[in-house]
């Protein structure tokens, strides 16, 4: 059986399970991953890396709405 860590998401402290991707944890928060930009521990996560990037317990990871224009 898994045992969860405690990660930050959005300055909301959660309990995941241990191993879970970064994009598995956009999916249960029921969040479009398409449409939104990630960062984990102020470092940004390009779409592309989302499932290879494994959260360890303390990460801090924000979630936001990417701002486009010029």
């Amino acid at each position: 059986m898994k045992e969860k860590i405690s990660v930050s998401i959005n300055n909301k402290i959660m309990k995941v399970f241990e191993y879970s991707s970064l994009e598995e944890i956009i999916l249960s928060e029921e969040i479009s991953h398409n449409q939104v930009a990630t960062a984990v521990n102020n470092v940004f996560i390009p779409k592309s890396e989302r499932t290879k990037l494994i959260l360890k317990n303390g990460d801090s990871i924000i979630i936001f709405s990417p701002i486009t224009g010029g």
